[in-house]
């Protein structure tokens, strides 16, 4: 999970257990086109580029979202609150990259096949506002490792947040 800053970094390990890094993730918003992406926060390869452009939405109020990951020989469900109106857009063009890095994210990347995915709507807002509350226990086990290898990978690699 990239971040931009050392103290997001540290409250989403130490707290949260997520497998967050800081990195640059450059973007660029212009009307109903847009480009954002991650660099590997060693080599400044890209770890991936997304490009893209939708036709006009509509509006809508915005969802919390729940996270689970492996924390401390458990699994932790997290919540996170948001505050947003998205703009619910069908997609006209869309472009997903992985570059070169073996950072573990473009390791994920491409045992998931998210290079090849196809989506055929976008969730957009400028005015997003997020609090992730504090985890809780859920289960007194890890998550169990696949039964089996997906297909053209080996499994999601170490560190993935499910």
């Amino acid at each position: 999970m990239p971040v931009t800053i050392p103290q997001a970094r540290a409250a989403g390990r130490e707290l949260w257990a997520f497998p967050k890094f800081e990195t640059r993730i450059p973007f660029r918003l212009e009307g109903n086109a847009f480009e954002f992406g991650v660099k590997d926060p060693v080599s400044d390869e890209w770890i991936v580029e997304v490009k893209g452009s939708h036709y006009p939405g509509f509006t809508m109020a915005g969802f919390d979202l729940v996270t689970l990951s492996n924390f401390r020989g458990k699994i932790w469900k997290t919540i996170v609150d948001t505050d947003v109106k998205y703009k619910n857009c069908l997609l006209k063009s869309i472009e997903v990259k992985v570059g070169k890095s073996d950072h573990g994210m473009a390791r994920n990347i491409r045992a998931l096949g998210l290079d090849k995915t196809k989506p055929f709507i976008i969730q957009t807002s400028d005015n997003l506002k997020s609090r992730l509350n504090h985890g809780k226990a859920v289960a007194d086990y890890p998550t169990s490792p696949l039964a089996y290898p997906p297909p053209g990978g080996d499994g999601i690699a170490e560190g993935v947040t499910l």
